[in-house]
């Protein structure tokens, strides 16, 4: 029986595409006005650092914290650094990104049902800490979980089985009572999946391609997740 239900939380909860776009643009821009850099070459150099640091720090989830992406933009393009200017790029980011989160359809009535519906309910997820925290104020959620699991604190990034297996133990629960829900096919459905965890695909903010035999169960938005879990006899 169906005891709890793990949320991934970037564009499943909410569309991070969108906040990150915004973020991004703004950001950018900021840097461009401080190196007197082209929009295309700076946004080239953020994608290219992205992925760099990803290789340097061997995907731990310190690849994630956006001051190093600056921080290296800036060392590339100048030869005496004002990290103050840094700072401000940074801050120009996460001042946009939170100024456009757009919640899933329907994000509280689908959190307030699965609460009736005597379920536990948890996040897994990759990044930083504080701004996973940040994102769940903003959405109004901070309440409703019965534990916050970030690949930050645990030294481990979805897909690792090691991740859902410390987030089930948080919650006392066996991986045949829970089921997981995210729209990244490699790091939320094969990594639980690796685990024994149901899954549930959700297609509401997903970049990937629909793969119909990639998960247990599929829904098109969040607002759909209730239904489906009772249609299934899973409560």
């Amino acid at each position: 029986m169906l005891k709890a239900v793990l949320f991934d939380l970037d564009n499943t909860l909410y569309s991070y595409t969108h906040a990150n776009n915004k973020g991004l643009y703004k950001s950018l821009k900021k840097f461009c006005a401080c190196t007197n850099t082209a929009y295309k070459k700076a946004a080239a150099a953020h994608d290219r650092i992205r992925l760099e640091l990803k290789e340097d720090l061997d995907n731990a989830p310190a690849c994630h914290n956006r001051v190093l992406f600056y921080k290296r933009m800036f060392e590339e393009v100048k030869k005496v650094v004002d990290y103050k200017q840094v700072l401000k790029v940074y801050r120009t980011y996460w001042r946009f990104f939170y100024k456009n989160i757009k919640p899933a359809c329907g994000l509280l009535k689908v959190m307030s049902r699965l609460r009736e519906l005597g379920l536990k309910t948890a996040v897994v997820s990759n990044y930083v800490s504080s701004h996973q925290l940040k994102k769940l104020s903003l959405l109004k959620l901070a309440s409703f979980f019965d534990a916050v699991v970030i690949s930050e604190e645990v030294g481990l990034e979805k897909p690792a089985p090691g991740i859902f297996a410390y987030t089930l133990d948080k919650l006392a629960l066996k991986p045949q009572a829970a089921v997981m829900v995210g729209d990244n096919y490699r790091a939320d459905i094969k990594g639980a999946a690796a685990c024994t965890i149901k899954t549930v695909l959700t297609a509401e903010f997903s970049e990937q391609p629909p793969e119909k035999q990639s998960a247990d169960y599929h829904i098109k938005r969040l607002d759909e997740l209730p239904g489906l879990l009772q249609r299934e006899n899973f409560c």
